[in-house]
């Protein structure tokens, strides 16, 4: 990436995320990269938290980031009342179908909503600590964007907290919240299961053609119980 162009972007992308309803949030891909570590670790989550805060939770599972993003959100906001259950799918930009509204408004991203009664969201959530959730971030934990990855932040009980599980670990294949998560979603976006990554690959994916605009090298997150580490590649 030239120094010019790399100048443009973030001139644009800074200016855009400034907009109320700009792309400052994680839904357009053209300008995700631009605030994708604050949305990773839930930082609107985070400071919305506190004594008396609802329940508000951020799954997002990274199947190659190039490939595909899921999101779920669940939110309670009175203890033992249903809660709402969000998922979406982050989509890449389609040049081919691209309108510059979505610029400003987003991709056209498939997306369902469904509530989840309390037995349902109870067991969601603990299934979530069982698996982690509240427990230390391992140490050096490092979450490839040309990998498969679950990050979990949110605010529990008036508590923020993070999580992040990588494959291929036995951490990561224990997993149980996936599985509820999933039974919950209804994009009909058949998931991008884990697999074997191998080294050409991986070496092909960091060093990616910056010339185009739906193309870009991959990059490492670090999760630490503080929140992300990482800078976007070409930012």
């Amino acid at each position: 990436m030239t120094l010019r162009r790399a100048a443009f972007l973030t001139i644009l992308g800074l200016a855009l995320a400034a907009l109320p309803s700009g792309p400052g949030r994680a839904d357009n891909f053209l300008l995700r990269g631009f605030t994708w570590f604050g949305y990773l670790e839930g930082k609107v989550l985070r400071e919305a938290c506190g004594p008396g805060a609802p329940d508000w939770l951020r799954f997002v599972y990274n199947g190659v980031y190039q490939e595909q993003v899921r999101v779920y959100e669940a939110r309670r906001q009175v203890p033992g009342e249903p809660a709402l259950v969000s998922a979406r799918v982050l989509t890449r930009l389609n040049l081919s179908g691209f309108r510059p509204s979505e610029i400003f408004l987003g991709t056209r991203d498939p997306r369902s909503e469904l509530g989840a009664d309390p037995a349902r969201y109870d067991a969601l959530l603990a299934a979530l600590r069982a698996d982690g959730f509240g427990q230390p971030v391992p140490n050096g934990l490092t979450l490839p964007s040309d990998g498969f990855y679950w990050v979990v932040s949110g605010c529990v009980a008036g508590q923020w907290r993070i999580q992040g599980w990588v494959h291929p670990t036995e951490r990561f294949n224990a997993l149980r919240f996936p599985a509820q998560l999933f039974a919950l979603d209804q994009t009909g976006v058949p998931v991008n299961k884990p697999r074997p990554v191998d080294a050409g690959e991986r070496m092909r994916a960091r060093s990616g053609n910056q010339a185009q605009l739906d193309v870009q090298p991959a990059f490492d997150v670090r999760l630490t119980d503080e929140g992300v580490l990482g800078r976007m590649p070409g930012l």
